[in-house]
């Protein structure tokens, strides 16, 4: 790699511990850093590839450390477009689906009869028939032991609860 491309990408980088967080142009629809590069505007990180002398054919040049912004030369790997879609999954479902499960929750706990507090109250009720804490709160016996399950209500900000279906409030 030419010392003049490593200035430029210093240039227009700023370093974050390892990674070099690009602070030039980006790509309007994917946010992905764009260099001038061969006479036309290029993803930063292909040019990258090209200039480490990586063989692209047919595949993306990605970084290792899955920062959107990072132009790291030592982080940049080539994989598939397979492999990326994978990585990038692995890396946001986790987080997509909690988010996605909690507004969920969030909506369909405004609808409903109970509140957090008194769902709190029927989890610590002991000595008490399920069916007798349904009649007090005007709820039906299988919804009492669903939320003593953890089945309804699940507590969906902490992930290795969620992940072996023991969520609870």
């Amino acid at each position: 790699m030419s010392p003049e491309f490593i200035a430029r990408l210093r240039k227009r980088s700023d370093e974050v511990g390892e990674c070099w967080e690009w602070s030039g142009a980006m790509q309007s629809t994917t946010g992905m850093p764009v260099i001038r590069y061969e006479g036309r505007a290029q993803p930063t990180r292909r040019a990258i590839a090209i200039e480490l002398g990586l063989s692209l054919d047919g595949r993306l040049a990605t970084c290792k450390c899955l920062n959107m912004r990072c132009v790291n030369p030592e982080h940049i790997v080539v994989v598939t477009r397979q492999q990326l879609q994978k990585r990038t999954a692995k890396s946001t479902q986790l987080h997509l689906n909690q988010a996605r499960c909690r507004k969920l929750a969030q909506s369909a706990r405004s609808r409903g009869k109970l509140t957090e507090a008194q769902v709190a109250e029927i989890r610590a009720i002991d000595g008490m028939k399920q069916r007798d804490i349904a009649a007090l709160y005007g709820i039906t016996q299988s919804t009492v032991s669903a939320i003593r399950r953890g089945a309804k209500w699940k507590d969906y900000a902490n992930p290795f609860l969620q992940l072996i279906g023991m969520s609870k409030k």
